[in-house]
């Protein structure tokens, strides 16, 4: 054992002798560091361009889905009031992919912090929706998540005007006659009372 020392201690403490194995690693380290460096100024080049515009999604105007969403939690909370806990769960779920999930990209332009704690409030009814528990409650995580969508709904820019539909218009219904007739003026009094006159 101490010639092993005095050998490390002759060698300069590298327990290897000079220009050995280590060498060639700290070429290795060199090349490994240089394109490390080269992937990172690329990085950084990329990052200065400005980032791509989000596009809505086709279909529905995010007001439409703020809509539709509203009404996909009530059938949830619906369901899951009748004990249907696993469809409820389901139905959350199910929401949030066909409603949510397509305006994230806008919604995360407009507030980023806002929409991940929606998505979070998202996990976390589904997952009350899986179990009992207290109505009222389920009812405020449900309003909270609406209330948190509506307000991110409203700062998007509006759906675009478009001419409305030639639908069917108020002069075109057909007239109805509806016939009014007067009350009946009859007193009914109970005991040894008259009946009151007729005007």
């Amino acid at each position: 054992m101490h010639e092993k020392r005095r050998a490390n201690a002759r060698s300069g403490g590298q327990g290897r002798p000079l220009g050995g194995p280590r060498c060639g690693l700290r070429a290795a380290r060199g090349s490994v560091l240089g394109s490390v460096l080269g992937c990172v100024l690329g990085l950084l080049a990329a990052c200065d361009r400005p980032p791509a515009e989000p596009e809505a999604p086709e279909g529905p105007h995010a007001v439409e889905r703020a809509d539709e969403l509203r009404l996909a939690l009530q059938e949830a909370q619906n369901a899951w009031s009748t004990g249907r806990r696993a469809e409820a769960r389901a139905r959350v779920q199910a929401a949030y992919r066909e409603w949510f999930e397509p305006l994230e990209p806008l919604l995360r332009r407009q507030d980023a912090l806002t929409t991940l704690e929606l998505e979070f409030q998202f996990g976390a009814l589904a997952q009350r929706m899986g179990r009992k528990g207290d109505p009222v409650a389920l009812n405020d995580a449900v309003m909270d998540l609406v209330h948190g969508m509506d307000e991110l709904v409203a700062v998007l820019p509006p759906p675009p005007v478009t001419e409305a539909d030639p639908g069917p218009k108020a002069t075109d219904a057909l007239p109805v006659a509806v016939e009014v007739t007067a009350p009946k003026r009859t007193y009914t009094t109970y005991g040894d009372a008259e009946p009151a006159p007729t005007p």
